[in-house]
């Protein structure tokens, strides 16, 4: 019996000797010292061709320490070597946006830098990826949100997002990009042009159909930024639709930001003639007129029946139109002017349901429409 408890005693004084051999250094021990690699790249070593704004993205083989991803670490050399520099982290990806276009049937060098690190501090074997651009053209001017020429083809936008390096070609270019709102909101879009030759260029909130809520255009120049337009939404989605007629290209930083909304009436969501109020004779009061914001009401009109819409707002200043509208919903004209009270008359020519119109160039207008069917 004495012999089995000094052995069993002797066991656990060799037991314990493991476990404090193996604490001893504190920790449990090494860690991860494998340096992350690439394992996608969009371009190739010595690809041709490279579209003048290409977009280069790098997946990464683990989870990245995203300090060590700047425009010090990820970069192009050659001639225009600025870009804006941005990491995913749940896609592990970081992506090089030239801020101008990079020179035409040139070499340039993509960099990835020793400094690029991982989680743990593994930094990265550097490495250069050399490619050539194509020439000064449509097919090489295209962006990476493309293809985005009509609206079956339309890039998902996401809002309060800057999209850098945006491109429009010569020969009248025309993207679309849809976005969606989740609750009333009003949506601005901003531009910041890097490159623009004051020809025209113009922006449409519109409908899948191409309905349009707003459309505005003016003529950029290199440098400029304008708050460009801007209109209440209610939850859905929707399109932004950007034209250009220029014999040159346009490069421009674009962004749909959300804020505040315009107070809608109780009327909404009456932005076209197939969603139109329907109404009697007699006064429509409690309207709310937005910036840019469109009114449909309709109203039965027999052959030859007369109907005359007056509208009072406050204050006086301000732009307003109506427009009438025949049961094809074609339209059928009426004034523009700021006039208080405005008036306008129509007599129908066939029996149907007809609309009216109201639109006002003022923010946050309380007016007032009376109605009269002779």
């Amino acid at each position: 019996m004495a012999t089995r408890t000094a052995l069993t005693g002797c066991l656990l004084i060799a037991c314990l000797a493991v476990v404090s051999c193996s604490s001893s250094d504190g920790g449990p021990g090494p860690g991860d010292t494998t340096p992350p690699d690439v394992s996608q790249m969009n371009i190739t070593d010595g690809e041709t061709g490279v579209s003048l704004v290409q977009r280069i993205s790098v997946t990464f083989s683990e989870d990245m320490d995203e300090t060590t991803i700047d425009s010090t670490s990820v970069l192009v050399r050659g001639r225009a070597p600025v870009g804006y520099v941005e990491y995913d982290d749940a896609t592990r990806t970081a992506t090089f946006t030239p801020d101008t276009l990079y020179a035409a049937e040139t070499w340039h060098s993509f960099v990835l830098g020793g400094d690029i690190a991982d989680e743990a501090g593994n930094q990265i074997e550097p490495d250069t990826t050399d490619f050539e651009t194509g020439p000064m053209d449509c097919a090489h001017l295209d962006d990476y949100m493309e293809p985005n020429d009509v609206c079956e083809e339309a890039a998902e936008f996401e809002l309060d997002r800057w999209y850098r390096s945006i491109t429009m070609c010569p020969d009248n270019d025309e993207d679309w990009y849809v976005f969606t709102v989740t609750e009333t909101t009003m949506v601005t879009i901003l531009n910041r042009f890097e490159h623009a030759d004051n020809k025209n260029w113009a922006q449409y909130f519109t409908r899948s159909d191409d309905e349009w809520y707003t459309s505005t255009g003016f003529s950029p120049e290199s440098g400029d930024s304008a708050d460009y337009s801007h209109f209440t939404f209610h939850p859905g989605t929707y399109y932004l639709r950007t034209t250009s007629q220029t014999d040159s290209y346009i490069l421009a930083d674009l962004k749909l930001e959300t804020g505040e909304p315009c107070q809608d009436d109780q009327y909404e969501d009456n932005d076209f003639p197939d969603e139109a109020e329907p109404i009697t004779e007699g006064t429509i009061t409690g309207l709310r007129a937005c910036w840019l914001d469109r009114d449909f009401f309709s109203i039965d009109l027999q052959d030859g029946e007369m109907i005359t819409v007056t509208v009072t707002s406050g204050p006086s200043d301000g732009t307003r139109r109506i427009n009438f509208y025949r049961p094809d919903q074609s339209n059928a004209g009426g004034p523009t002017g700021s006039i208080n009270p405005l008036t306008a008359s129509y007599t129908a020519t066939e029996t149907g349901v007809h609309y009216f119109k109201v639109r006002f160039w003022k923010d946050d207008i309380i007016y007032d429409v009376e109605v009269e069917v002779n």
